[in-house]
């Protein structure tokens, strides 16, 4: 498992860094190769859809990104690294980000090694996938199998 040290969050970088990622976004220079990509036409920014078995791929093959913040959030809520990839192996992918930085992202909805429901926010870039955070989804706030969002008044 590799540990990266640090923010990885959009305040973290430089508007250079900015700048240059959005150059080779805009200029389809991605290193990975999502399922769906295509202009939006009104901003003509990138959208980015994942597929849950390229994400599946990065975690068989050990190419996960795991930041101390996120691994200190598992901690806290008890999640283990196997929890989240066992939520991958069997989750569905229930919402996407594409407009997350720096990576687009999804939130992968499956069930620890316990059978627990459990919801994983991850991206990938760089030819990684990058877990963000993980929870144990509240019944309150989603559906019974934990696909949908209730709404809210």
């Amino acid at each position: 498992m590799q540990v990266i040290k640090g923010c990885t969050h959009a305040g973290a970088f430089s508007q250079e860094r900015k700048r240059i990622y959005y150059a080779r976004l805009n200029n389809s220079e991605k290193s990975c190769k999502p399922v769906l990509a295509q202009r939006n036409r009104y901003t003509m920014s990138t959208v980015m859809e994942h597929d849950i078995n390229t994400i599946r791929v990065l975690f068989s093959n050990h190419t996960v990104k795991w930041t101390a913040h996120a691994l200190a959030r598992l901690q806290e809520r008890g999640i283990t690294p196997d929890d989240v990839r066992h939520c991958v192996m069997t989750g569905i992918i229930i919402e996407q980000y594409p407009n997350d930085y720096p990576y687009p992202s999804c939130l992968v909805s499956g069930c620890s090694t316990a059978g627990s429901p459990l919801h994983a926010v991850i991206g990938t870039g760089q030819g990684f996938a990058w877990l963000i955070t993980a929870y144990y989804p509240d019944p309150d706030k989603w559906n019974t199998d934990f696909s949908l969002r209730r709404e809210t008044d």
